[in-house]
């Protein structure tokens, strides 16, 4: 009886890692698509461009503002590839176990401790994973940049009929309505995160006062939570 339990077991380890093997390679396969059809190609015309302009100059009439127009399309192609790829410490460790990880990469690099508390998170969307674990690390690297923390709180699960990640910290705080820079460009792309998720993004700061990140997305409706 336990033989056959232990082999059950191991038959179902091999087919849940020749799942995500699969998994993988597909991810793989699209990503060399995008890059090839999209990014490779655009790249190749800003090349030619260049080229020409090298051997030509600009003096003959050469069109330097497609040059920049490509190399800026180039931009937006790679931050677009870069937004839906699903980081690869989520990929390995499981949700949960990449925000831990995390967490011990700030109190190592940086000497802040995180208080992590993860709840009811089994069987999350891999998207909803990947939009959390984006917010988590983009709000934890904002405060030890510009809010000088000493102490980082990072809840994660689910609440009711949303799921719900919540970055606090203690640091020096800021006026949001003031945002700019890198900062703004930050909670933008949060922002646009959780929108895609069909929830909201809510940033709470005061100077002086620190500053708590809320990402909120609704599990009832598509895409729901549950993987």
């Amino acid at each position: 009886m336990r033989t056959d339990l232990r082999e059950l077991t191991e038959r179902r380890a091999r087919v849940l890692a020749e799942g995500r093997a699969e998994g993988r390679h597909e991810e793989r396969l699209r990503l060399a698509r995008e890059l090839h059809d999209g990014l490779g190609q655009t790249l190749t015309s800003a090349a030619l461009f260049a080229r020409s302009l090298e051997l030509n100059g600009a003096a003959a009439g050469f069109p330097v503002a497609e040059l920049r127009r490509l190399v800026e399309a180039a931009l937006t192609e790679t931050k677009t590839i870069m937004w839906r790829l699903r980081p690869t410490a989520v990929e390995e460790l499981g949700f949960e176990g990449a925000l831990r990880a995390l967490a011990e990469t700030f109190l190592r690099g940086h000497g802040v401790q995180v208080d992590l508390h993860v709840a009811a998170v089994d069987h999350l969307n891999p998207t909803v994973e990947t939009a959390a674990y984006r917010v988590a690390q983009e709000a934890m690297t904002n405060a030890v940049k510009h809010a000088e923390p000493s102490v980082l709180s990072v809840l994660a699960g689910r609440r009711g009929p949303t799921f719900r990640l919540v970055v606090d910290d203690d640091g020096t705080g800021f006026d949001p309505s003031a945002r700019a820079g890198t900062r703004g460009a930050g909670i933008l792309g949060m922002r646009e995160r959780a929108a895609a998720l069909g929830g909201r993004l809510d940033l709470d700061s005061k100077p002086g006062h620190g500053t708590t990140v809320r990402l909120v997305v609704p599990c009832g409706q598509e895409p729901a939570c549950a993987s």
